[in-house]
Parts: C-alpha cells; structure tokens; sequence
C-alpha cells in the first residue's frame, strides 16, 4: 500500500492535516494527523544515524507524501527543550521551532519533550492500551503522573486546569537516587563508585536492570549480561542472580512510583510508559508490586487510593503531540 497523499484523495490544498513526529534516540517517527487522530497508515520510521538532521528528516518526509505545506507541526523529543529549542544528547542534532516551521511550510510549530507528548495522549489511546498495575480509585480530573522507564528514567506531572491541560517537564532521572537502605544498604555506594553518581536513572532504566545484576554478582565469576538477557533468564529461573536483580528492579520501580505518589498525589492515577515498563508490566504482580508501592508506614493512607496504569500504546507520543497542537 502506497503512502503517497494523492492515493489517499489528499492534495496539497487540503490543509487541515498536521505534521507529528517522536524523535528518538535511535529513530525518528513520523505522521499525518487530523484533529487528535493519528493516520497510522501515514507513519514513517527513519533511523536517525542516516540524516544530518531532523528538518532533514522532515523535508524528505514532506516530499514522499507530496505534501508542501501543513496545518500545523508538533515534534516530540526525548531530551530537554527550552524556549523552542533542543539539542539531542547523542546526536550532533540542534532542533529549533523556526526550523520546523519553516520547513513544514506552517507558522503553528511546537517542539515539546517526548513525556510532555504522553501526558497529553493520556485519555485518547484505546482502552486496551492501558494495563491495570495497581487498582484503587481514580478521579479523571484529578492530577496525574507519568513515569517513563525505558532508555532513560524521567516523570510529568500532568493537571488538569481551566485553560486545558498542562504537563510540567522535569529532569527527575538525573537526581540522586532515594534512601535505598531497606532494600539493599550498599547499593547506592556501589553505584558511586562505579558510576560517579547514584542517580535514579542509573537503576530505573534499561541500563539499570544490568547494573543490579553486576551489583548482585560483583564477588562471583560471571559473564555480563544484557538486560534483554537478564529478564529472560529471571522469568526461566526463579533462584537465579537474575530474578534476583529483576525482583530488586521490581521493587525499587514500585517504591520509586509510591514515594512520587506522596510528592504529587496524582489522583488521577499513575501512568507508567516506555519500553522497559510496556515489556515488563504484566510481571509486576509475580514481585509484588501493589505492596511495595503502597508500603509507606503512616503515610499509606495517602496514597491508598492511587491507581497505577502501564500503557502499551507504541504511538502514544504521536497522539499527545496532536493534541498539543490540536488540542
């Protein structure tokens, strides 16, 4: 099946189709919307490795779909933007509001960090695409909280106001890691010395279930593993180092999202997303999640009635750049 507009009875003159893009560490996902839906049969994979820029990326997008112009462009970007503008941490890749705008042939262009584009998508993927982690009750205008665990760890807090929705941006992967002495006392020392800093992004990450298996196993002979590798062998062999480091992993995943439970009492729920939390979200009962999120002494109360969510919507960062732009 083509992609091409004029085979979709779409010409240049039909205005009303905006441009949303995911930029990744890796690739770069683009696609046609109208309004808050995303036209899957206009996404493209690009891997970022084989273009000098992302305004290359959209150009070559723009002419493949035959398209000169668009209503409108909002690109999500998995790094820090400030006053229209960011530059990728692994890439030589500056990416600017004027640039998108002027390549798109639009004067309505946003850039917006990539967990900002999930908070907007909350409420606008398919109903299946969201997994029950934690049940309690859930206030839909309440605010909510989105933890990302995948390459990286980050979190936005998401609320509801007057003027429509506002997700808040944040670093929060790159600060110290939380008192782990109930869990493991030496860990946070070991990360320091291997690693210079315990940050929390250090342990919830893909990166991060590798680093407890070598903290595990640091006195034994043993091969490294990749954390792909790791989580297969945990869920095959239940007395092994690496259901070990997956149920530590589990465990300080879950007092990580209660301890942000008592710091944003996201009524609303919590939304866990990101390529570690899609693959290992219906393991998190087996190590008991609920109780370890839950467990905050006196403070339990408050946060008993906070659901946690994983979504397994692959195109949800799309979505919430519609509906930034759109919305």
């Amino acid at each position: 099946m083509t992609l091409r507009l004029k085979e979709k009875q779409m010409t240049q003159e039909n205005q009303n189709y905006s441009l949303v893009a995911d930029v990744g560490g890796t690739n770069t996902r683009v696609a046609l919307a109208q309004g808050l839906h995303v036209d899957r049969d206009t996404i493209k994979r690009y891997p970022n490795e084989s273009y000098e820029s992302l305004e290359t990326i959209l150009a070559l997008y723009m002419t493949e779909m035959d398209l000169k112009t668009v209503e409108a462009a909002c690109i999500a970007i998995a790094g820090p933007v400030s006053n229209g503008h960011a530059k990728m941490t692994n890439l030589n890749w500056s990416i600017d509001e004027a640039v998108i705008s002027k390549t798109c042939g639009t004067q309505r262009a946003a850039l917006i960090n990539d967990l900002q584009a999930h908070g907007y998508a909350l409420g606008h993927s398919a109903d299946e695409d969201y997994r029950t982690v934690h049940k309690s009750q859930n206030d839909p205008q309440g605010a909510k909280l989105v933890i990302n665990i995948g390459t990286g760890f980050n979190i936005a807090p998401v609320y509801e106001t007057a003027a429509g929705r506002y997700v808040a941006i944040s670093e929060a992967g790159h600060s110290r890691m939380f008192d782990l002495t109930a869990v493991k006392p030496e860990l946070a020392a070991y990360i320091d010395e291997q690693k210079g800093f315990a940050s929390i992004e250090e342990v919830l990450s893909g990166r991060g279930l590798a680093t407890l298996y070598k903290f595990l196993t640091r006195f034994e002979n043993l091969p490294e593993l990749k954390p792909a590798e790791i989580f297969e062998n945990a869920l095959k062999e239940p007395e092994s180092k690496e259901n070990e480091a997956f149920s530590l992993f589990c465990t300080i995943m879950a007092k990580a999202a209660g301890n942000y439970a008592l710091m944003f009492l996201p009524a609303g729920g919590i939304y866990l997303v990101g390529g570690v939390a899609q693959k290992i979200n219906s393991h998190l009962h087996l190590f008991d999640f609920s109780k370890h999120f839950s467990d905050k002494g006196r403070s339990s109360h408050m946060i008993k009635d906070i659901s946690v969510y994983a979504v397994n919507d692959d195109y949800a960062a799309l979505t919430g750049s519609a509906a930034y732009i759109n919305g």
